[in-house]
């Protein structure tokens, strides 16, 4: 099923997110940090221009971030719809808490309370897309 696709490319999504931002932030660095040193003695054969690389990889990594970020949010928004359509309120919430905030197993048994362990909630999560999965299937 795609909505089910959807959830568990998320939290990818959200690690490529994270990571970029990261890489971008050590370029930044980089770039700051690279400064010219005048020393009156002729500088050593560098072939590349280090600067200008970072400018350029940061120009696209911006780029990238920028059509991720977007991208997430679209799935956030069309997630957040498929969740408040749900009608059992334990499995919207479990699935607000597991995807919309990205919530592990034993998060989400916390912020539910009760008498939920982590394991207890995994196992509804997945009978509840093995059911989405059934139910696609008769169509």
């Amino acid at each position: 099923m795609e909505i089910a696709k959807r959830f568990f490319d998320l939290p990818y999504l959200r690690g490529e997110i994270e990571r970029d931002q990261r890489r971008l932030e050590e370029l930044r660095r980089a770039a700051e940090g690279s400064g010219v040193s005048i020393t009156g003695m002729p500088a050593g054969r560098q072939i590349a221009d280090r600067v200008g690389k970072n400018a350029v990889l940061m120009a696209d990594l911006e780029v990238q971030l920028g059509r991720n970020v977007r991208r997430c949010m679209r799935e956030l928004t069309r997630m957040t719809r498929f969740i408040n359509a749900v009608e059992d309120s334990l499995m919207r919430h479990i699935l607000f808490y597991r995807y919309v905030k990205g919530y592990t197993y034993p998060q989400v048994a916390a912020s539910i309370g009760g008498v939920h362990t982590a394991d207890t909630i995994r196992k509804m999560h997945d009978r509840f897309f093995a059911g989405c999965k059934k139910g696609a299937g008769r169509n």
